[in-house]
């Protein structure tokens, strides 16, 4: 009984190959769609934060109920490929709710800049004023 050992390596390299095929290929499909997924939703993120400080910016004192500024970010996403939807209208509102918090924490800051830049921490006096010996 002659037995061709080159024929049963490249029979196991062959299952193996079938096996990294089935098992392991579609997982790691699986997770570089998803890493590639959050990298864009991520620079998406980034980009409507830009436009939205871009919009605060641009139109100033110009729009009341900040549907000029809406718009502005609308149609510059329109401009570079996006499809407005509700995500998009989500992430859109979360940057101006982001915007609005940090411009309101530095009008506190200054508030209370204000309120303690004449204030001294109450110290007792010493009593080693010469003075005051009896």
């Amino acid at each position: 009984m002659n037995i061709d050992i080159n024929l049963i390596v490249d029979f196991i390299l062959k299952v193996i190959l079938i096996l990294f095929t089935v098992l392991i290929v579609p997982k790691l499909q699986e997770w570089l769609s998803k890493k590639i997924g959050e990298q864009e939703t991520d620079k998406l993120i980034a980009l409507i934060y830009e436009l939205v400080r871009a919009a605060e910016q641009v139109l100033y004192g110009k729009d009341e109920d900040g549907s000029l500024r809406k718009k502005y970010v609308i149609e510059a996403l329109k401009d570079m490929g996006y499809e407005w939807n509700a995500t998009i209208d989500s992430y859109i509102e979360s940057a101006v709710f982001d915007l609005n918090r940090e411009a309101h924490q530095e009008y506190c800051k200054e508030d209370l800049k204000d309120i303690y830049d004449g204030f001294i921490p109450y110290e007792e006096e010493a009593d080693d004023n010469p003075s005051n010996e009896q």
